[in-house]
């Protein structure tokens, strides 16, 4: 068995504990553990396959010539580069904030902003259902409709 099927194997054992536990179908005992075993087991299944194409492309390189270790080291600090946030701009002040502290706190207040309920107009929302036939709607379904979330 080639070291992906065996990653996928791993793999598909942890989504299985995982879908039990949050299923709750099993009581599944020492889950953390089990979990940390088998992501141990994945990383270390990993490990071999990098080491593994290393070498292969190792071998490529050498033939042609190339070093890889300028390769690898240029798209190691490319992959950070991209993965790395430097700043967030503040649309509503139009502040720039580059520290982490800075960064988190205007990271806080935009989704504080986004997932706060907007103000609705209570004497515009009674006018709307006053208007809808009882038929449709009856009054304990108006007082539904109308109850805070």
């Amino acid at each position: 068995m080639g070291l992906p099927q065996k990653r996928n194997i791993l793999q598909q054992r942890r989504t299985l504990l995982l879908q039990q536990h949050y299923q709750d179908l099993q009581q599944v005992p020492n889950i953390d553990q089990q979990l940390h075993d088998i992501e141990d087991r994945i990383e270390a299944e990993m490990k071999v396959e990098a080491e593994r194409l290393i070498k292969r492309s190792h071998v490529k390189w050498t033939e042609h010539g190339e070093s890889n270790t300028k390769y690898f080291f240029r798209v190691l600090k490319e992959r950070n580069r991209r993965m790395t946030i430097n700043g967030i701009r503040d649309p509503i002040h139009d502040t720039y904030s580059s520290t982490p502290t800075g960064m988190l706190k205007q990271a806080r207040q935009f989704y504080q902003h986004l997932y706060t309920a907007d103000p609705c107009h209570q004497p515009a929302i009674e006018t709307l259902l006053t208007t809808i036939p009882s038929a449709i709607v009856t009054d304990q379904e108006q007082q539904t409709l109308m109850a805070p979330m």
